[in-house]
């Protein structure tokens, strides 16, 4: 007689957003198969449990359905959503099956390859855990503390178990399936690393060098969050979810019971809904710590339908890896996330993406476009500019020996293609998403709705044409507050010291103007970053000496040739030979610049009657420099970054950052480490004029041992740590001592 399996209660019905690095979430799916006569092949084990060979068998997103008595491990089919056999056909141990039930809590350890599930036995409901191979041989493990019908696998191959933590499970030589009842019980160990109990699944995330474990749950806006290692409870994200070209979805709404799938590929988490709804893909990137955000971008429309689930991947299938990348994040310039003034840098193979403290000179590292990774090394990117409307960031990136294109960006370093060409080392984006480009010449274009991972299939650049333009370092949009509102595109000419102004709807009519800054001068060389915030325009300099303001109601274009008063509102700033500015148009971060200078008139009684008038005056602050510390993705260490006196000396700070897996082994003025180094209380010396950033090194953590056998030691000797462990595993209970 064929046995049908139904589901269980225990067998969740919602899954997880895993994230970057998650090597194994596993879906479990039960579905009956029709009667009938059976031509596959399946499968045939050799008796000995191996690691699931991902590098030469890569089975991709893999779900386990009920099948003729018998549970099988199916492919999603990223081409119609659907689940195919593997060939031969992937199935466990007829033994195993007839003996045991409601399969779940499915996970891949990421360090060794081992899979691993757990199951009641059938007779008397004893829970195992139990490892398995591609060819269905299974063997049991241990019996857990509890019932737990999610896990995971940490980075440093801990098995999450609901709110257990299990240590060591590859080392521990498993029992045949007869013998189920003598499996050691596995005792958990810090078990408080985790509060989470949200969502029907664990995944893992890796964001800034830590594991986090995330659960999906219902309502389906909310991703519940919680820090490994950290005490504090679980937090509840906000989803956001978006179609492939990065559009919001406003109305989605999985139907169904929620989220049954969850797997991470490439670097990238994938999930599916219960009822069909579609395949998602979150990244790490997309995971926003700071403001509790994350976004899910739809890459596969429908999926199939499903009740029960649990399931894991292979890391890096060729398959899933084809699916169309999703595009950059936007740029989140909420209050919360307070950006306002970013300078993209190109130095060293990369562009730094900076935030400017206007009121200090300070800059912080706020995200990274790493060239080398992307395949386009000696790249550079410029003429950036944020659209208002959507938050995306585009820009002109130049690849050597090929050309322009014109491309869109995130802080986290995803970009993708648009068009072919080039707007120039200039850029800004209007109210209504017409891009302003300029350098030696200026031209406009609409912004691209269509975008390609490649430059290979790419149209060419629909722009206007080209105006000659003097020198253009960079420009920004403004809104005139006159009665006309007029959008206008401003910025410095270095070649004959002139404001230029040209409203951004009739680009050839060009106002230029001097520029009055009282009683300082206007810094010599091009204004390479340029910005508008709060209705203010700010232009820095290459050269590093400095920020000036101008406020838009100075600006007069009935009064092309004449003044423009502005302030400067920093001596010095980064200096730098390629950048470009970009801003969050309203983040109320930017002090207001000071009020232009004024007229004043006295009269005297000495005949005949003059009238006297006072020169503008201004202050000047005295020439600062300052010292910043980047942690490099350790512990941020508060009170480090200093301000001074150029060359007097100080000292640094005694703070040391940490970061999980790594040990701290000092500050470097490179974090290539090309540079002096500094430790803690070291001497150093404010820069001439700037800010010298010193960079954060760490050291992986290794870890190498001696002695396998059961009932003898495992030495661990950990390198760049001061201890050394000398661990006794036994089948049933291990002990650890510590050696200094």
């Amino acid at each position: 007689m064929r046995k049908y399996l139904k589901p269980h209660r225990g067998l969740r019905t919602a899954s997880v957003a895993s994230a970057l690095l998650v090597v194994g979430v596993v879906v479990l799916f039960l579905v009956l198969a029709p009667s009938g006569h059976d031509d596959r092949v399946f499968a045939a084990g050799n008796g000995t449990v191996e690691p699931i060979d991902c590098n030469n068998d890569p089975v991709g997103l893999v779900q386990v359905y009920a099948d003729s008595g018998s549970y099988v491990l199916r492919k999603f089919n990223i081409s119609d959503g659907q689940q195919v056999d593997l060939d031969p056909v992937w199935s466990l141990d007829a033994a195993f099956m007839a003996d045991f039930t409601n399969l779940n809590a499915f996970a891949l350890n990421p360090v060794s390859g081992y899979a691993y599930g757990a199951a009641d036995h059938s007779s008397d409901g004893t829970r195992v855990i139990f490892r398995f191979d591609r060819d269905g041989d299974v063997e049991i493990v241990g019996k857990p503390e509890g019932s737990a019908i999610k896990a995971v696998f940490t980075s440093m191959g801990d098995l999450l178990y609901g709110a257990d933590k299990y240590s060591g499970l590859d080392a521990l030589s498993g029992v045949s399936i007869a013998n189920y009842a003598s499996a050691p019980t596995l005792i958990a160990v810090d078990d408080a690393d985790i509060t989470l109990t949200d969502g029907n699944d664990y995944a893992r995330a890796i964001i800034d060098g830590a594991d986090y474990v995330i659960g999906k749950k219902n309502p389906d806006e909310v991703l519940s969050v919680n820090k490994l290692g950290d005490d504090l409870p679980k937090v509840d994200f906000s989803l956001e979810f978006r179609d492939q070209n990065g559009n919001p979805l406003t109305s989605y709404t999985a139907a169904g019971d929620g989220w049954g799938a969850a797997y991470s590929v490439g670097g990238d988490a994938y999930f599916s809904s219960n009822s069909g709804d579609g395949l998602f893909r979150i990244r790490a990137s997309d995971i926003d710590v700071a403001t509790n955000k994350a976004v899910a971008y739809r890459v596969v429309a429908t999926t199939q339908t499903t009740s029960s689930n649990d399931g894991f991947a292979c890391p890096n299938d060729p398959v899933v890896l084809e699916l169309p990348p999703t595009p950059p994040s936007p740029i989140d310039c909420s209050v919360e996330k307070n950006l306002g003034l970013l300078q993209v840098i190109n130095e060293d193979g990369v562009a730094n993406i900076k935030q400017l403290d206007p009121e200090t000179g300070n800059y912080s590292n706020v995200g990274r476009i790493n060239f080398a990774e992307l395949g386009i090394p000696g790249a550079s990117i410029n003429g950036v500019a944020i659209d208002a409307r959507t938050g995306s960031a585009y820009g002109t990136l130049s690849v050597p020996g090929e050309g322009s294109y014109i491309v869109q960006f995130d802080l986290a370093g995803n970009l993708v293609y648009l068009a072919e060409g080039s707007l120039g080392y200039a850029g800004a984006i209007s109210s209504d998403g017409l891009f302003v480009g300029g350098g030696s010449a200026l031209v406009t274009m609409q912004l691209p709705t269509a975008w390609s991972p490649d430059r290979t299939t790419v149209p060419q650049a629909e722009t206007s044409t080209p105006i000659p333009l003097l020198e253009a370092g960079d420009l920004a949009i403004v809104e005139l507050e006159d009665a006309s509102n007029t959008e206008v595109a401003v910025f410095w000419n270095a070649q004959n010291q002139k404001l230029v102004v040209f409203p951004v709807t009739d680009p050839s009519t060009r106002s230029e103007f001097d520029l009055d800054l009282g009683t300082d001068s206007v810094p010599g060389g091009i204004a390479g970053a340029a910005w508008s915030a709060n209705g203010t325009l700010y232009l820095s300099f290459n050269a590093g000496t400095g920020v000036l303001a101008i406020d838009p109601a100075a600006i007069d274009l009935s009064n092309s040739g004449g003044t423009v008063q502005g302030a400067m509102v920093l001596d010095s700033s980064e200096a730098t030979s390629s950048n470009d500015g970009m801003s969050c148009a309203e983040v109320l971060v930017v002090p207001p610049p000071p009020p232009p200078p004024t007229t004043s008139t006295t009269t005297t009684t000495v005949a005949p009657t003059t009238t006297t008038t006072v020169a503008p005056t201004a202050t000047t602050v005295p020439p600062e420099s300052s010292i910043m510390f980047d942690e490099n993705g350790g512990s941020e260490c508060a009170d480090l970054d200093q301000s001074g006196t150029p060359n007097a000396s100080t000292a640094v700070g005694d703070c040391e950052p940490t970061k999980p897996g790594h040990t701290f082994i000092g500050w470097n003025e490179n974090c290539d480490e090309s540079g002096t180094w500094y430790s803690a209380s070291a001497s150093i010396s404010f820069p001439e004029s700037g800010t010298t950033t010193l960079c954060g090194i760490f050291r992986p953590i290794e870890l190498a041992s001696t002695g396998q056998s059961s009932h003898q030691p495992l030495a661990l000797a950990v390198v760049g740590a001061a201890i050394s462990l000398l661990i006794f595993l036994s089948r049933r209970w291990f002990a650890i001592r510590s050696v200094r």
